[in-house]
């Protein structure tokens, strides 16, 4: 039954990035609070570590910081990143950092898991395969995940990086 919601999630995840590589979605911009936005997911992120010794650490930076986005496509992106952070990491804790420089910000997720080799990295990217974690023992994923968080990030004129 597992195999089939992993399959079912995996299909679904295809779809959605072969929609957003086929044609970029127009975006919905209007200026809100990131603060509060980040602050929610970080709430979400929580549920989804479960029982596991992992902190998961909201934005620390008075606020509010108003920009003018699309808040919808933030909360994916962001969702997205925090729940891989969610689902390896062992222990230890997650963090969002928020970044403010003139008219242009950078939100990184730091997590205290094992990360990728180098090499994996452009993988990750741009491969399909399906990956398994023997040391988390997490069921196997595709990795689509972050190449869709690359292809919303695209779309609001943003880069992804990984390291």
């Amino acid at each position: 039954m597992r195999g089939g919601a992993d399959l079912a999630s995996s299909l679904s995840s295809v779809l959605e990035l072969t929609e957003l590589e086929k044609e970029p979605e127009k975006t919905a911009c209007e200026r809100f609070d990131i603060i509060a936005l980040l602050n929610g997911v970080s709430e979400a992120a929580r549920s989804i570590v479960g029982d596991k010794p992992v902190a998961v650490m909201d934005v620390n930076c008075p606020g509010p910081v108003v920009i003018y986005s699309d808040p919808s496509v933030i909360r994916q992106i962001m969702t997205g990143l925090l729940n891989n952070a969610a689902k390896f990491t062992a222990r230890g804790r997650i963090a969002i950092i928020l970044c403010k420089d003139d008219d242009k910000i950078r939100l990184t997720v730091a997590d205290t898991g094992k990360g990728m080799p180098p090499e994996q990295i452009h993988d990750v990217l741009t491969s399909s395969d399906l990956r398994h974690d023997d040391e988390l023992n997490v069921l196997p994923t595709s990795g689509l995940g972050l190449r869709i968080a690359k292809s919303l990030v695209k779309n609001l004129y943003g880069v992804l990086s990984l390291s």
